[in-house]
């Protein structure tokens, strides 16, 4: 096996624990917003809004909005790790097909599982 091979190795790896971990994180966002019925507005500056129903005590408010910003940032933190992987991901396999025309992507289905990701993805 070729470095290369074994570079993309580590990669197709370090996703398939990263991508479930996404998933939680995401579905654990999707949940919170359905079950409290909170409205999440993000602006261009990805700066959070969250509105809450006017029947939710401040202290429950504040509980979930705070649960929200923190989802948001490991969701935002594990996106960017996924996709500098997947940037290095593509850039060996660039190398290997230049060498192997016969070469099938590993990490196509990876890629088609973060685009549902980010489309489950609610606000």
């Amino acid at each position: 096996m070729t470095e290369q091979n074994l570079d993309l190795l580590g990669i197709v790896t370090e996703l398939d624990k990263l991508l479930p971990q996404l998933q939680g994180f995401i579905n654990n966002w999707n949940n919170t917003i359905t079950l409290y019925g909170i409205n999440v507005i993000t602006d261009g500056s990805n700066d959070l809004a969250i509105d809450v129903p006017s029947s939710m005590k401040e202290a429950d408010a504040n509980l979930c909005a705070k649960k929200i910003k923190i989802l948001d940032s490991l969701i935002h933190d594990r996106l960017d790790t996924i996709k500098d992987l997947f940037q290095k991901g593509y850039k060996i396999e660039l190398e290997i097909k230049s060498s192997d025309s016969k070469y099938v992507s590993v990490l196509t289905e990876k890629s088609l599982i973060l685009k549902e990701l980010n489309n489950s993805y609610k606000h």
